[in-house]
């Protein structure tokens, strides 16, 4: 059973990796986007890449943590989760990123009480990264609502980090919260 406390830890070592030109290579679903450069609509023409990775979730469990001691049912969850990620490169060497996630057929089933729960996971990662170092902002929400009992257990995890001389991720600011009603 994977417990979520910290869902944007993978986010951010991918972020890392990234930016140490070390390969990532997530397991991708049959079908998934491959990665295309294109010429920038700029006087510049900086090359921009698009890039859509496809997350199987399928047979994956999770429990909430709730901030009054409760917790969710184990929840199993199927469905994907499309992450699209737009990068564009600046004459002066700073690369922008921006990241994006969309819920594809995700949905869950209680292992408990075997009551479906719909599932919510939006992401929004943005940043740059120079020579000089990195500066981002990720916000990522995960939702589960069970459709019988409405019982809703809400994970909100926010970051703002940056790096330092090492070239090691310092997270400036970092809020969590767990919603349970």
């Amino acid at each position: 059973m994977l417990p979520i406390r910290r869902p944007a830890l993978g986010a951010a070592l991918l972020l890392l990796a990234a930016c140490d030109a070390t390969p990532t290579a997530p397991r991708r679903a049959s079908g998934t986007a491959p990665s295309r450069v294109t010429a920038a609509d700029n006087t510049n023409d900086a090359p921009s890449r698009e890039n859509e990775t496809v997350y199987d979730l399928e047979g994956g469990v999770v429990t909430f943590y709730c901030s009054d001691g409760r917790t969710s049912e184990p929840v199993a969850l199927s469905g994907r989760i499309r992450e699209k990620t737009t990068s564009i490169g600046t004459p002066d060497g700073t690369v922008r990123f921006h990241q994006l996630s969309i819920p594809d057929g995700l949905q869950g089933v209680g292992t408990v009480t075997g009551q479906p729960y719909r599932v919510v996971e939006r992401s929004n990662i943005w940043g740059h990264y120079a020579e000089r170092g990195v500066i981002g902002h990720q916000r990522i929400v995960w939702t589960l609502r069970a459709r019988d009992t409405m019982e809703t257990y809400t994970l909100t995890y926010t970051q703002h980090y940056t790096m330092d001389e090492n070239r090691d991720l310092v997270m400036v600011r970092e809020w969590e919260r767990a919603a349970c009603s």
